[in-house]
């Protein structure tokens, strides 16, 4: 089975509510929670998310979250996924974010060298879904909101 990215946007405080729920009443209490609420789910595969945000990390984009980095672990651990949580400090990047800044051939060389490689005109798409996708959810925060994104 190919791996989902899905995101949903959470107030902080309900973030450290979801670490404490996987940690002490574990994984399926987790997505109940987790389920309950809107989501985006990417149409391709989670693969393409993971080159959409090494695509946006060459470009300079910090995506890591130094002081949450502790509930994106927490969350890895229990539900053995990949986890990252986005802040509103993101905005300041959304120009880079916005697919159509971006020529489908700047688009396809990093799905080529990565494991999303369809075929060049559908690469440049999956790519484009992928960064609409973290451009609609970074521009939706609010500033005590995350937007938190899971592939796995």
């Amino acid at each position: 089975m190919s791996s989902l990215a899905s995101t949903w946007v959470l107030h902080r405080a309900e973030l450290d509510a979801l670490v404490r729920t996987a940690q002490t009443s574990g994984i399926d209490e987790m997505w109940e929670v987790l389920l309950a609420r809107p989501r985006v789910t990417l149409r391709w595969s989670g693969w393409v998310m993971i080159e959409a945000l090494d695509f946006l990390r060459i470009r300079g984009v910090p995506l890591l979250s130094l002081p949450l980095r502790a509930e994106e672990l927490a969350l890895s651990e229990v539900t053995e996924s990949t986890w990252l949580v986005i802040t509103p400090d993101a905005h300041r990047h959304l120009d880079q974010f916005d697919p159509e800044a971006y020529t489908d051939s700047e688009l396809e060389y990093l799905a080529e060298e990565g494991e999303a490689s369809f075929e060049p005109t559908r690469d440049a798409l999956a790519m484009r879904d992928a960064l609409a996708m973290l451009h609609d959810g970074v521009a939706s925060l609010a500033d005590d909101q995350i937007l938190l994104l899971t592939v796995g």
